[in-house]
């Protein structure tokens, strides 16, 4: 399991939810006009963004949970209901990372 990973904006306390990491899509499938040179003079860290071929981007999917003045606010933007446990995120205990909401 990854670690929680818990950010501060005004009074709400909000926490990402890492769901899955996916390899998927080519840089120049993400972005039209991609060239590797330029990109890798632009952003030396490049190569952690790419899988272990350095042909396909890794794409982070993970859910949001917001805690703001008592109120629990799930942000689902994982990749859908294929992921059931996510949804239970409104039970007593939050099944992807044991947080108790």
């Amino acid at each position: 399991m990854n670690d929680l990973q818990w950010y501060a904006v005004g009074d709400a306390r909000i926490l990402k939810m890492q769901d899955l990491t996916l390899a998927a899509l080519t840089p120049e499938q993400l972005l039209p006009g991609w060239d590797d040179a330029t990109a890798l003079q632009a952003y030396s860290d490049l190569p952690e963004t790419l899988d272990a071929s350095e042909t396909k981007v890794l794409l982070s999917v993970h859910s949001w949970l917001i805690k703001d003045r008592g109120r629990n606010i799930l942000v689902d933007t994982g990749p859908g209901i294929a992921r059931l446990d996510l949804l239970l995120c409104f039970s007593i205990t939050c099944r992807p990372c044991g947080l108790k909401i």
